[in-house]
């Protein structure tokens, strides 16, 4: 539990005593006497700087100006005295938050008080910011071979990496690039080939963001461009050419924003592409006196046009050296072990120097440090003793020409001095709560090696190295007597002689206590009118704690019997100054008071509140799950670190979602944590209190061989695979040819979870294993994987695979399997019967196959076989064996009876008593009253359903309907109501809703959803239906719309969108919304017109032929009448030029297999749709 202490209750007496005990004097000087400075401003805010100004006053004679960190930035405390209202100040962190104040001194001799803080923050990126991943991953100007892939990288963005791979059975490929720009233009793709690619961004601070998700696309069938599709550049003309560059330039080709530029040097080897979008281009760092080709095409959509070439020969580099004249005499004397002077003659066109200074080593120059100067002569600190340099200097001239440097080689002395790694001093043994805290002193190093033994014994109890200046020896025993000694490491190869043994406790534990001040004292929080106050330090002591603001000075002591560490100043003042320190007292001794921290109150209650409960949970043997409870803050700041001086760590992470995973930490150590909040205002709260655990190890010397190995994908001479594995740096991998006519085998490492091997033969067998390289040894093989590589003439001719019997009846069966894309299939299935000579023979255009005039009770065996485009045929398949149903004379269906099993908020378990054997139910559910609109009519030949996608406390009506054999069906069961569970608890990320489509044209449209304050970005995935050409597409974007192009005149396409919370969760997905299928002067699909319900076809259910009544509303209007499976396969499409008032349309059904179908009516504006039921004939 929490201190707290009132100020307003016992101030007045504690002022009091204090004037009355130390004699102060009460008095307080006018403030019109020495009035505060005002306006305080930050201007011209660099990544490292910023100038301070302030308004000054007649009266004012001097500032003092005090500038600090601010929440999370790294600490920072500068002063300085000024005459002046204005001061520079530099060394800041980029990205970071500042304050500053001001106390002006004045003509008369007394100071103003200081000036409220005045926050301001550098430009740039934090050090410890999170670099941001890319977003709006695209692949556009997608031809058969070509396409652009872009992203955008944000504003801290250096470089990115990106990397594509081929996916499915497309032929291998594998792309990465490390590059500046944020596109690039891949070529070399397959006709009609499936790919992915994904983008990881490096920032300005050195963080690397993770990589993106993987973002698809798909290259044409056909990348042959029409004729004069791509228009080659004109007037392509190079000019301002110079010994080191020229400006290249060319007519604007319309339509089109990317252009490659291909630069070859005559003279030498040197090659370089460059793809830019823009007509304009400067080409540096040319060679002087060369000659070099140019040439010039134009990247559109359908192709790379012819190029537009160039030659040219850059100029003498003379002028510039003319001009300024390089420097002379150049030395480098006064050397030492850790400097050097370097002085050289000036010249009188310089204007300054720049000096660079390189280290040798093996004959290698390594590193580059800067110096300008407008001397003739620089001294070089901090050098490496015994060490070469190569220092240059380059004169500087007033036309911002540059003189040929002047090199100069020179080497520092290996002489050291004396006993230059110093024995450790002030070895000192001080108690704390339940251990010792060894400390000493060092001079060269903090790398030491300390020795801990029995005082009586020269047996070690420990000995160790450490980066520290104190140890904390745990759980000592009472009464006894230890020593240690420490000695100082100062590099691999020098080393100090151990101090003396310094012996504790000197008598008993009881006779070496030290009354210590209390450690870690901090200021935890800070609020409107409290403060919380916590340090570290015994239970068996009391406290005095003294606070003091600009006006007043109080204290008070905390009793022994509270135990307490921590502490809550309440009922301050608002806006207000305080310095708090606190001592330890130890019955007749006093520790020495900490140092005064210093806080201010906030302004009102809308104070940024440092988090509470922290926890750490799903502890294993390197990470942990972090988690704690706060105000709405826009970031947590989460400080870690290690409570174990063997073993160091201090990490400084950002969170968004009140939690984190820490990796990376080692088994057996105990770690602390705590938190601080970053509030929509601005303001960063004070920290939290730390929280501890302890990483247990879980595992323990164990090198687990890789799993899950897989080929990705085979190409004729390659092959793609990738496995996984837990705590391994490097895997082994084998690769062997099962061919015995030809020996060949690899075996290498990687230190990737994928791997790619090129150079193998075509249509040859291999197998492949891996294993797991740990620090500790290495793990066992995974078993062999097999795999072929494709033909040399192209594709194998693969067999089927995987037949699969969907469904079967008296007379019919459907028949599906997997197989190439692209291809025809040859199907044969025959009888067991040696009197039945008969064998269906039928070819298909896709991997499934509808069987029919089967004999009933019959066994049946099929094959398939592939016809390939090369003219190739495949083996047979092996048999698939199934057996027709018998058939089964009933005389009544009867009326199947409804249940209900179970409910939840957004389902409904159904089941129904059974009609007949073999019977086939007809389910209907729709929505009763005010809840949201479902109609679902579906079909099954189980006597049992699960209902999904209701609504939470929604109110629906069910029936059934049975189909028995002979044309035999029962009457509808009479409606059943229910209600769905009551929805208690708000969703925390509900999947984002209102779906619509609009600026519909021939090629693109605009896709929008609604916008929610809960939402950080969407995820939106479109694709093709139907027949339409494939076209698939996967973006994450942070607007609640998103436009997509490339679709296909007429198609049909459907998207979906999840969306990433505040809550770190993601939504589920929404459910599919259609589009499209519209002449292309529909510029609206969304609403109604795409959910539009009519009853159009009777009989329902049908049997032989269904008649179509068209809707009046699409009279005199051109009209397509389709009929879709469930599975969206068109088995009916008509096209109807004009339609008459009252005419009716006969459409034959007979051939349909039975089940339901959906009916869809099409007119330029409009769209009409019903659900038909087709029955057994």
């Amino acid at each position: 539990m929490n201190s707290t202490f009132s100020k307003k209750s016992g101030l007045t007496l504690l002022w009091l005593v204090l004037v009355l005990v130390t004699g102060v004097e009460v008095g307080a000087m006018d403030a019109a006497d020495c009035a505060k400075a005002d306006g305080l401003a930050a201007t011209a805010i660099t990544d490292h700087s910023a100038m301070l100004s302030w308004t000054s006053n007649p009266n004012h004679m001097m500032y003092e100006v005090e500038v600090r960190s601010k929440g999370r930035t790294p600490k920072f405390k500068w002063h300085s005295e000024t005459m002046e209202n204005s001061l520079m100040i530099d060394g800041l962190v980029p990205g970071s938050m500042y304050r500053f104040r001001v106390k002006a001194k004045c003509m008369e001799g007394g100071n103003s008080g200081s000036t409220k803080w005045h926050v301001f923050e550098t430009a740039g990126m934090s050090p410890n910011e999170s670099c941001p991943k890319a977003e709006e991953l695209l692949a556009v100007d997608i031809t058969g071979t070509h396409a652009t892939l872009t992203w955008d990288g944000g504003d801290y963005a250096t470089h990115f990496e990106v990397e594509v791979r081929s996916k499915g059975r497309t032929p291998t490929y594998f792309f990465e690039r490390s590059q500046l720009d944020n596109m690039v233009i891949i070529s070399g793709l397959a006709l009609g080939g499936k790919y992915q690619f994904r983008v990881k961004t490096k920032c300005e601070n050195g963080a690397s963001s993770g990589s993106t998700k993987w973002s698809a696309f798909m290259t044409l069938m056909d990348s042959i461009p029409e004729p004069d599709t791509c228009p080659q550049p004109m007037n392509l003309e190079v000019d301002s050419i110079t010994a080191h560059s020229a400006q290249l330039s060319w007519d604007k080709v319309e339509g089109s924003d990317v252009y490659q530029v291909i630069l070859e040097s005559a003279d030498s080897a040197m090659s370089d592409t460059i793809v830019l979008m823009d007509s304009i281009i400067i080409l540096a760092e040319l060679a002087p006196l060369s000659n070099y080709f140019v040439a010039v095409r134009t990247l559109c959509v359908d192709g790379v046009s012819e190029a537009a070439v160039a030659s040219f020969e850059t100029l003498e580099d003379t002028t510039e050296m003319d001009t300024c004249p390089a420097i002379g005499n150049l030395i480098v004397d006064m050397i030492t072990d850790t400097s050097a002077m370097v002085t050289w003659d000036t010249t009188e066109a310089a204007v300054a120097y720049d000096l660079e200074l390189r280290e040798m080593a093996d004959s290698i120059l390594n590193g580059i440090d800067s110096f300008e100067t407008v001397e003739g002569s620089l001294e070089l600190t901090d050098l490496k003793a015994n060490t070469t340099y190569v220092v240059s200097v380059t004169a500087v001239c007033l036309d911002e020409g540059r003189s040929s440097p002047v090199e100069a080689e020179f080497a520092t002395t290996g002489d050291m001095e004396e006993d230059s790694c110093v024995v450790p001093t002030d070895l000192e043994a001080s108690l704390q709560d339940s251990s010792f805290m060894l400390m000493w002193s060092t001079v060269d190093s903090p790398t030491v090696q300390l020795q801990v033994r029995f005082d009586d014994s020269t047996s070690l109890l420990l000995d160790s190295i450490l980066d520290a200046s104190t140890f904390d020896f745990q759980h000592p025993l009472d009464d006894v007597q230890y020593a240690f000694r420490v000695k100082t490491i100062c590099d691999s190869l020098s080393s100090s002689e151990y101090s003396e043994w310094e012996s504790f406790p000197a008598t008993t534990i009881v006779s070496a206590f030290v009354c210590d001040a209390p450690g870690d004292f901090s200021i935890d929080t800070v609020g409107e009118d409290f403060a919380n106050l916590s340090w570290a330090g015994s239970d068996t002591v009391r406290y005095q704690i003294q606070v003091q603001t600009p006006d007043s000075l109080w204290g008070f002591i905390l009793d022994s019997d509270s135990s307490m560490t921590f502490l809550t100043l309440t009922d301050l003042d608002q806006m207000t100054d305080f310095e708090v320190q606190v001592r330890s007292l130890c019955g007749d001794e006093n520790s020495p008071y900490t140092e005064w921290l210093e806080f201010t109150t906030n302004l009102d209650s809308a104070a940024c509140e440092a988090p509470t409960n922290l926890s750490a949970e799903m502890i294993d043997d390197s990470s942990a799950l972090l988690k704690w409870e706060g105000s709405d803050s826009l970031e947590a700041l989460v400080h870690v670190e290690s409570t174990d001086s063997t073993s160091l760590i201090e990490l400084n992470l950002n969170s968004f979602t009140g939690s984190i995973t820490v990796s990376g930490l080692t088994a057996g150590v105990e770690y602390q944590y705590r938190v601080q909040n970053v509030c929509d205002s601005g303001d960063t709260s004070g920290y939290s209190y730390w929280y501890a655990f302890v990483l247990e190890d879980t595992i323990i010397a164990e090198c687990n061989e890789p799993d899950s190995l897989m080929i990705d994908s085979v190409a004729m001479d390659a092959v793609l695979a990738s496995w996984h594995a837990f705590d391994s740096g490097h895997y082994v991998y084998m690769l062997m040819s099962l061919d015995t006519t030809m020996a060949f085998e690899v075996k290498d490492t990687t230190a990737d979870l994928h791997l790619l091997i090129d150079g193998l033969s075509a249509s040859t067998p291999y197998q492949l294993r891996v294993k797991a390289l740990c620090i500790d040894g290495e793990s066992q093989y995974t078993e062999w994987l097999s795999f072929t590589t494709l033909d040399s003439v192209g594709e194998t001719c693969d067999p089927a695979e995987d037949l699969i019997l969907d469904s079967v009846s008296e007379t019919m069966a459907w028949i599906s399997w997997m197989g190439p894309d692209s291809v025809q299939y040859l199907v044969e299935a025959k009888t067991t019967d040696t009197s039945d000579t008969d064998v269906i023979s039928l070819v298909s255009d896709e991997p499934a196959i509808h069987l029919m005039d089967l004999h009933p009770a019959t066994e049946y065996h099929v094959s398939v076989r592939t016809l390939c485009n090369n003219g190739d045929t495949s083996e047979a398949s092996a048999y698939l064996v199934f057996e027709t149903m018998e058939i089964i004379i009933i005389d009544t269906c009867d009326t199947p009876l409804p249940m209900i099993d179970d409910i939840t908020m957004h389902s409904a378990a159904m089941s129904w008593t059974s009609s007949s054997p073999g019977a086939l139910y007809l389910l209907e559910v729709e929505q009763i009253g005010l809840t949201p609109y479902f109609n679902l009519i579906t079909t099954s030949y189980d006597t049992s359903f699960l209902v999904e996608g209701l609504s939470p406390d929604g109110d629906y009506q069910w029936k059934i309907t049975a189909f028995c054999s002979q044309d035999a069906y029962s009457e509808c069961s009479p409606w059943m109501n229910f209600t769905t569970l009551s929805d208690s608890m708000e969703v925390s990320c509900p999947a984002p809703s209102g779906l619509a489509v609009s600026e519909m044209d021939e090629n693109g449209a605009l896709l929008s959803w609604d916008e929610g304050t809960e939402y950080i970005d969407f995820e939106v995935e479109v694709e093709s239906l139907d027949t339409t050409a494939y076209y698939g597409q996967i973006s994450i974007v942070t607007e609640h719309s998103i436009s997509v192009e490339g679709l296909e005149a007429g198609g049909l396409y459907q998207f979906k969108v999840n969306a990433l919370c505040n809550s770190a969760e993601v939504s589920e997905d929404s459910d599919w919304f259609e589009f499209g299928g519209m002449d292309t002067t529909m510029v609206d699909t969304a609403g109604a017109s795409r959910s539009m319900v009519a009853s159009m076809a009777y009989p329902n259910p049908v049997q032989e032929t269904m008649i179509v009544k068209m809707p009046q509303t699409v009279e005199d209007a051109e009209t397509i009448i389709t009929v879709t499976d469930l599975t969206g396969r068109i088995v009916i499409s008509e096209k109807v030029d004009f339609i008459t008032e009252g005419e009716m349309l006969d459409f034959p059904v007979g051939h349909l297999r039975e089940g339901v179908y959906q009916l869809l009516v099409t007119s330029p504006d409009r769209q009409y749709r019903q659900l038909v039921f087709k029955g057994e004939k």
